[in-house]
């Protein structure tokens, strides 16, 4: 698809597997042909009307991270082969991530320890 070709990617087995319940924004895992996993995430413009700000403070946030905390994990979105990290195709805005292999998506808060350690997160 234009979307794999923007990131120079061929992808293994198809168009991915279908991650979450796309809730907000629609998302794949996405395997090339040399194994390497991705995330790619179709950005709901109707519910987020300026995903070019979205993008922006997603790289302020990148830039701050690396400087002040190194040691967190932050899954950065990947840069195509013009070098942004958002891409619009036929009107729809995605991004790309590398997969985090053990990582998990969860659609609903089952429990509230789980609710507490997303908020502990997003305060950090």
């Amino acid at each position: 698809t234009d979307i794999l070709k923007a990131y120079s990617i061929k992808a293994h087995g198809g168009d991915g597997k279908v991650i979450g319940q796309g809730l907000i924004n629609d998302t794949w895992m996405i395997e090339d042909t040399s194994g390497n996993a991705f995330i790619l995430q179709r950005v709901n413009h109707s519910v987020f009307k300026k995903p070019h700000i979205i993008d922006q403070n997603l790289r302020l946030l990148q830039v701050f991270l690396n400087k002040e905390r190194p040691e967190y994990v932050f899954t950065s979105p990947i840069s195509n082969t013009c070098g942004e990290t958002l891409t619009e195709v036929e009107g729809n805005f995605y991004r790309m991530f590398h997969f985090v292999p053990d990582s998990h998506c969860f659609d609903t808060v089952q429990h509230s320890e789980l609710a507490y350690e997303a908020a502990k997160q997003f305060g950090e």
